[in-house]
């Protein structure tokens, strides 16, 4: 019974400090990633997870950002070592599990440069990232239709190495409201193993199968 009351006591005295502590963790944030972040909650759960709620992304630079061209989160859960916080100090975070994920194809496109810098700046510990319910908005101003991709993927680094593997469907809408029409009666499954350099991205692997394609190959993307 002590040890229980103990936990929740615990757990009750670190969530208040999340609490108290928010303006620090979204500034903190906007200063390495260059993004406006906000979230709506962040708490622990014992023994080893934190929840964070509604989270938003947006460019650091507003004027230049259309409404549409943002990232949005609804639910992050991330597991860390509980080992090696009582041993080390040292919070390591081994998976996220991502769902309900809206973002911009512009915002990536507008951001990569940050989000690789930001990739590389990482501690390079072996790690999974789960993504669910993940909606990419693909259209463009000269599109006639509203054209979204959903997808759910993961995306492992292990040993300096990216593996990412999922499936996608797009879907058209031809008015706000009306029914979407899907593309294609299969999902596309698509696996990618890659690198990110300093200048460049090396693909070793890109497989991609579905109802009318199949295909493999590799190669480097690079600035510029």
């Amino acid at each position: 019974m002590a040890v229980l009351v103990l936990i929740l006591f615990l757990t009750c005295i670190i969530n208040l400090y999340f609490f108290s502590s928010r303006g620090r963790f979204t500034a903190a944030l906007k200063k390495n990633l260059l993004f406006d972040i906000s979230y709506r909650r962040l708490f622990y759960v014992f023994p080893n997870k934190f929840i964070v709620k509604g989270i938003s992304v947006e460019d650091e630079y507003k004027r230049d950002l259309l409404v549409s061209e943002r990232a949005s989160v609804d639910t992050a859960v991330a597991n860390f070592s509980l080992l090696k916080l009582l041993t080390e100090g040292e919070v390591v975070i081994s998976s996220v599990n991502i769902y309900s994920t809206d973002i911009n194809y512009n915002f990536l496109a507008k951001n990569f440069e940050k989000i690789r810098d930001f990739v590389l700046d990482m501690p390079q510990h072996d790690i999974i990232l789960r993504f669910r319910d993940t909606v990419l908005d693909m259209t463009s101003k000269n599109d006639k239709f509203l054209n979204y991709v959903s997808t759910d993927f993961d995306l492992m680094l292990k040993r300096g190495r990216f593996f990412l593997k999922g499936q996608m469907r797009r879907y058209l809408y031809t008015a706000k409201g009306s029914i979407p029409y899907e593309e294609g009666k299969e999902p596309l499954n698509y696996e990618l193993l890659f690198k990110i350099l300093p200048e460049e991205i090396a693909i070793e692997r890109i497989f991609l199968s579905g109802e009318k394609v199949y295909t493999q190959t590799w190669g480097k993307i690079r600035d510029g």
